[in-house]
């Protein structure tokens, strides 16, 4: 019992020591890739917002009520 304890801690050491590497690396690419999807989700609210601001400039004179709805939507 005392030769299996240790030979399994070596084991679990070694294999830690050799899978440490490839999982940093896995996790790092996925966070990339959650960054990468935030970004574009970043940059398609803010098209949006533009997209409706200009709807609004546009409506301005003539819906002055609808303009302001479409303002108040690119807000949020």
């Amino acid at each position: 019992m005392k030769i299996i304890f240790p030979t399994l801690q070596n084991f679990f050491v070694a294999a830690s020591d050799t899978a440490r590497p490839v999982l940093s690396e896995v996790l790092n690419a996925s966070f990339a890739r959650l960054r990468l999807a935030k970004t574009s989700i970043e940059q398609k609210r803010v098209k949006s917002a533009m997209n409706l601001n200009r709807m609004a400039r546009d409506v301005e004179s003539s819906q002055p009520s609808l303009a302001a709805e479409l303002r108040n939507f690119a807000s949020r």
